[in-house]
């Protein structure tokens, strides 16, 4: 379907770049388009891309690791979030004289379109003849959508370019994914706007579709859809209709929504240029784009103190609620709105919120609405230049505020959690949820760096007596960042109550020291990306175990991954007990085999210092790697079997310099002989002593005076018993210590 690649730029023109003819074949796996950029929520920049393989075919399976964006050069891929939305479309009818005799294949193909969409998608009619019209504004209610569809009564002329324009006005003001789709048999035939203007309305932000159905010239429907990230199709005659709605909701709904914060936040009207990157099994592929950035920021909303103070408290049903909020914007507002719902409607309703003078907006919500078990609601503006934003920010449809209504009672959340949080250590979090009316349905703990738009879920299982219980991964937790957090918890009627709220999270403040901490775990992979072929292979990795207080400490290191069908598979113990004396830094480096009968997909391999007896886990880094299929047979089918590596020595920051060093020993692990290299930089008194792990000496190497350089010792470890051993070098100016893996 896509033979094609297109690239806007900034002033409007295009490149196009025809990926059978002229891209280097590696790159002929996997296509990427951006069809749209927006910056509605400036600093943060919204994109959608299209993702699809060599035969057209969507990849759905990509995430965070699989992108990356450059915004004026500046790489970005750290604040990317990448996930499937919801869409606002509108489909836009052909109803003229012509297309008389296919009422009930339309009608078939556009109910099949509508019934396709989510229950949280919006879709909207508008109808073209001699005029055209808005029959059904942007709602989420279906059944408006087929009334509308139902009463299909073709006759006159052909206002297309109208149409289409009237169904961009629908979605103007949406901040879903926006998209119009077109079907015509006809040439637009009547005074009004040009197709020119329609790709001028739509701008970077929404996607045009058109179909052409029998003979009718397609150069202009063409047009207005390449140039918006959309694609026309041709199709002989309406009964092909449903194949193709089905192809363009397909294709909507596979759009990868790519959020980031832009580096350079400031609003001064500059053109930003955007290249994404995807890179999948192997392969990679680009595409560009430009925005540009707001003259002034867009308008913020804010709940008043007293509609806050209903948010979680019971509400006697069948009385209108009085909602109100404050907008600033520094232009005028142009719409406001609220959605909202009992909490076992399906669809939100919409309304106009009134002003009430100066920034405050309201409306009453009708008693009909406020019923049990609850009322939800979330609120929207725009403002005269376009800019739209919602309240709540994050998923305002799945995550609206939440008022139960009697005899309903929302659920209690109690949490505690310190105001800081020491770098790549797991952060468990416990909350305390209890329903005075029935039992929990579920507890989901939501967080994110404060650059990231986007909010990543982590579901908490219960304990039991009421006690809820996860884990903040060590790599989520980055001194570089800190983290917003909030937690949410239902009820068994769905009504909801939150700790904290998405725009007003708990901040914890992430920090490199905080106070005596035990043994961190941190790992650097061989270049990235990591792609394992179908027969299987290995990867090289670095493990280092950083002791960071000033006395003793004693942990357990062992591996797993999460598979890419997100199980956890535990892959063995690399360190037992291992113990570093204070402020060592131990450094390992590892072979992992991947066998060819592994599933195809992405992993995530992970490495955890902690208790391996009870599980209990200090820190976990990790990094990502890829199988490209699976294959039976040799060679690498012995499992997920690991080994260190025996490299050579690496140099000591003090070595050759003007401080003692002692570099590693060689080989490491070893059996049963090693060789231990020193340096002095001038003639000192040394003492070179090998411990055991409870502290008791085993072997004596040197215990003299030595002219300045650098020495090498052998140790025959024939006479002790496999562990882990610890090499001290003591001078006049202070000891340094290595580890000694003995391994018979």
């Amino acid at each position: 379907m896509f033979q094609h690649k297109r690239s806007r730029i900034a002033g409007g023109a295009l490149v196009w770049i025809w990926l059978l003819a002229s891209l280097p074949a590696a790159w002929g796996n996997i296509h990427i388009e951006i069809t749209s950029v927006n910056a509605d929520n400036y600093p943060v920049i919204h994109l959608l891309a299209r993702a699809t393989d060599e035969q057209g075919n969507y990849i759905e399976d990509l995430g965070e690791v699989n992108f990356e964006v450059r915004e004026n050069g500046t790489l970005i891929n750290e604040a990317v979030e990448a996930q499937f939305g919801y869409m606002a479309v509108t489909l836009v009818m052909d109803e003229s004289g012509s297309m008389i005799g296919w009422e009930q294949e339309v009608i078939q193909a556009c109910n099949y379109f509508v019934n396709g969409l989510d229950n949280l998608d919006k879709g909207a009619i508008v109808k073209f003849a001699t005029t055209a019209a808005v029959t059904v504004p942007m709602t989420y209610y279906k059944s408006l959508l087929l009334q509308a569809i139902s009463t299909y009564d073709p006759d006159g002329m052909t206002d297309l370019w109208d149409a289409i324009d009237l169904g961009i006005q629908e979605c103007y003001y949406e901040p879903e994914k926006k998209a119009v789709v077109a079907f015509t048999d006809g040439n637009d035939n009547q005074p009004g706007v040009s197709a020119a203007q329609l790709v001028q309305e739509a701008g970077t932000e929404i996607t045009l579709y058109t179909i052409g159905i029998g003979q009718i010239s397609p150069d202009s429907l063409i047009y207005i859809s390449e140039q918006t990230g959309g694609f026309y199709l041709p199709i002989v005659n309406p009964s092909q209709m449903e194949q193709v709605l089905d192809d363009i909701r397909q294709d909507i709904g596979n759009l990868y929504d790519l959020y980031y914060t832009t580096p350079s936040p400031a609003c001064n009207g500059s053109v930003r240029n955007l290249e994404v990157v995807c890179n999948y099994q192997g392969y990679s592929a680009w595409d560009t784009i430009s925005y540009v950035a707001p003259l002034n920021p867009p308008p913020v909303i804010a709940l008043s103190q007293t509609t806050q103070q209903l948010l979680g408290v019971m509400q006697p049903a069948g009385l209108a609620l009085n909602v109100t909020c404050n907008i600033g914007s520094f232009y005028p507002i142009e719409n406001a709105r609220i959605y909202y719902k009992n909490v076992n409607a399906v669809y939100f309703t919409q309304a106009n919120l009134l002003s009430g003078g100066g920034h405050t907006y309201y409306l009453n919500i009708p008693g009909s609405a406020v019923q049990s078990p609850g009322l939800e609601f979330y609120l929207q503006a725009t403002n005269d230049h376009g800019a739209t934003v919602t309240l709540p920010g994050f998923q305002p449809a799945v995550l609206a505020f939440s008022i139960p209504v009697s005899p309903n009672q929302a659920p209690s959340i109690t949490c505690e959690l310190p105001e800081e949080w020491l770098t790549r250590r797991s952060l468990p979090v416990e909350a305390t949820v209890t329903d005075p009316n029935g039992s929990i349905s579920s507890v989901k703990l939501y967080y994110r760096a404060p650059a990231v738009f986007t909010y990543e879920e982590l579901p908490m299982t219960s304990q039991g007596g009421g006690g809820y219980q996860c884990v903040i991964e060590g790599p989520e937790l980055n001194a570089a960042s800190d983290l917003d957090i909030f937690i949410v918890a239902w009820d068994n009627q769905d009504v909801a109550r939150f700790w904290h709220l998405a725009d007003d999270p708990f901040h914890l403040e992430v920090v490199n020291e905080l106070g005596p901490t035990p043994p961190a775990v941190n790992l650097t992979s061989q270049t990235p990306p990591i792609v394992i072929p179908a027969a299987g292979g290995q990867f090289f990795y670095t493990m280092e175990v950083i002791n960071p207080i000033p006395s003793y400490a004693q942990c357990d290191v062992w591996a797993d991954m999460v598979t890419p069908a997100g199980a956890v598979q535990e892959l063995g113990l690399l360190e037992d007990d291992l113990v570093l004396f204070g402020g060592e830094v131990n450094t390992d480096a590892y072979i992992q085999e991947v066998p060819g009968t592994a599933a195809p997909g992405d992993y995530l391999f992970r490495v955890h210092s902690g208790d391996y007896t009870t599980q209990e886990i200090y820190y976990t880094d990790s990094f990502s790697f890829t199988k490209s299929a699976t294959l039976a047979g040799p060679p690498y089918n012995n499992g997920w079997r690991y080994y260190p590596v025996g490299q050579a020595p690496q140099e000591g920051p003090g070595w050759a310099g003007g401080e003692p060093a002692l570099r590693r020993a060689f080989p490491n692990p070893f059996n049963a002989t090693t060789s231990l290299q020193f340096y002095l930089p001038e003639a000192d008194h040394v003492t070179l002593i090998i411990y055991n792990v409870q502290g008791r000496e085993v072997a004596r190497l040197a215990d003299g005076w030595l002219p300045a350089g650098t020495h090498e010792t052998w140790w025959d470890a024939q006479a002790v018993s496999s562990g882990v051993y610890l090499c001290r070098l003591i001078t006049r100016r202070g000891a340094v210590t290595t580890p000694l893996n003995l391994v018979k």
